[in-house]
């Protein structure tokens, strides 16, 4: 469907936001809409913001259309839909469930949550019932109920999809074709992180394009960069249960484990393929079949082991993570007190303000000074400078007051400094983490 002569001849659009946020999140995209003509913008507020079910989600998304949007509209005027992270399966449901696909022609879904939220799986472990995070039960990664039944409708009638995605975004690595959908247009935009690739010029220029229905003519987010397929390197696992457990992989096809001081030799077989590649382990009479994927980077291994001589895992799911070992340092560049300026990422564990001390003999720690009372420490690195990008920085945990961010656990980040400031990104939790691929929603700190 095309929109009618009102407004312009543009499509009236309706925001729906992601988890967490509210309709605030859409205020700089609304604005470069409207210097190209869109005059009728609305953004829904979703209630609660941060722990509501999809269900209850896109109800109130009909809703909202029905009282606040279509009046304004007029007959079955056509409209779209742009939506962030949680806010695609709150309009898949919309659309298949509730019967918006007969009012709407274009939906775009923007680091969508269309296959399922890694984030999802861990919340599981601690609420496997979802009463306190209602969606997570919907929306993991294992097949939930709610996503398979969207899946079996098919695309809707009559409306077009647009996806964008990025390899580098921290919400879906190693699942980074999850926000993907059968029978959208799927773009990928590398370099990008969950919430850049709601505000970058590239993603403002297809979802434009794809809204006036000339997406087909821009060559952007076309041939996607593939994730690394080798294992082949050291790898120190992240997770405090496995505290010094560290994997080699040879090019020779051998496999070296150590842990609590034991050292033990086996043989390998690597086999890229998709959705995951095929890991076969030897050690001794012991035949472990296994799956891995790595992130875009390399930097990170995500494995799943199958029992001794048992079956293969049909699937990676909360797999077990290890990040890869290399040359460390301690750059003078980062070494001192740095106090926050705004939280980023970790405003939303309760770190309102804090203080940052990287002491130049390894040893670090966080207090903050605002917000929870949060108090974690333990020994640091940094990969070697260089002129490609941001550091890697890799707090180990020593200490913590919090089971956000657990004792023993790797807790691996990126940082910039220049002219006095650093830009930190850590992800908000400990369990289930992998280094962020790029800055994207930063603690920003200055000395002091």
């Amino acid at each position: 469907m095309k929109a009618d002569a009102a407004g312009g001849g543009r499509l009236p659009i309706v925001f729906v936001h992601g988890n967490g946020e509210t309709s605030q999140a859409w205020s700089s995209l609304a604005a470069r809409f409207r210097t190209r003509g869109y005059d009728r913008l609305f953004a829904i507020d979703l209630d609660p913001p941060g722990h509501g079910s999809c269900v209850a989600y896109a109800e109130q998304l009909a809703a909202f259309v029905a009282r606040e949007v279509r009046p304004g509209l007029g007959g079955g005027a056509p409209l779209a839909l742009v939506s962030h992270s949680l806010g695609a399966p709150v309009v898949r449901y919309y659309l298949s469930m509730l019967g918006g696909a007969a009012g709407v022609s274009h939906a775009v879904h923007i680091a969508g949550c269309v296959s399922g939220a890694p984030a999802c799986d861990v919340m599981l472990l601690r609420d496997p019932d979802g009463r306190i995070f209602r969606q997570a039960p919907e929306i993991h990664t294992g097949g939930s109920p709610f996503l398979r039944a969207l899946d079996a409708c098919g695309p809707p009638p009559g409306v077009r999809c647009l996806t964008l995605s990025s390899p580098h975004d921290a919400q879906y690595l190693l699942f980074e074709d999850g926000p993907q959908l059968a029978g959208a247009d799927n773009r990928v935009l590398p370099g990008l992180g969950h919430w850049g690739l709601r505000e970058s010029d590239d993603s403002f220029a297809l979802m434009a394009a794809f809204l006036e229905d000339d997406a087909h003519r821009s060559t952007i987010g076309l041939g996607a960069p593939s994730p690394p397929d080798s294992p082949i390197g050291t790898w120190l696992a992240c997770e405090p249960e496995f505290q010094g457990l560290e994997l080699t992989f040879s090019d020779r096809g051998v496999v070296t484990r150590r842990a609590e001081g034991r050292e033990t030799q086996g043989v390998f077989v690597a086999t890229p393929s998709l959705p995951s590649h095929q890991l076969d382990l030897r050690f001794g009479d012991d035949r472990i079949l296994a799956l891995y994927r790595l992130t875009i980077s390399g930097d990170t291994l995500g494995l799943v082991l199958g029992e001794p001589d048992g079956p293969r895992p049909h699937r990676v799911r909360l797999p077990a993570l290890f990040w890869r070992s290399g040359p460390r340092t301690r750059p003078d560049a980062l070494v001192g007190a740095w106090r926050s300026t705004a939280p980023g990422t970790l405003g939303g564990i309760g770190m309102a303000a804090f203080t940052l001390q990287l002491a130049a003999d390894g040893e670090w720690s966080i207090q903050t000074s605002a917000g929870d009372d949060i108090r974690v420490g333990g020994v640091w690195s940094a990969g070697a400078p260089s002129d490609a990008g941001p550091l890697r920085l890799d707090l180990t945990i020593m200490r913590s007051n919090t089971p956000r961010l657990a004792e023993g656990a790797w807790w691996g980040g990126l940082a910039e400094v220049k002219d006095g400031e650093m830009r930190l990104e850590l992800p908000a939790v400990t369990r289930g983490a992998i280094r962020p691929q790029v800055i994207d929603y930063p603690s920003v700190l200055v000395r002091g």
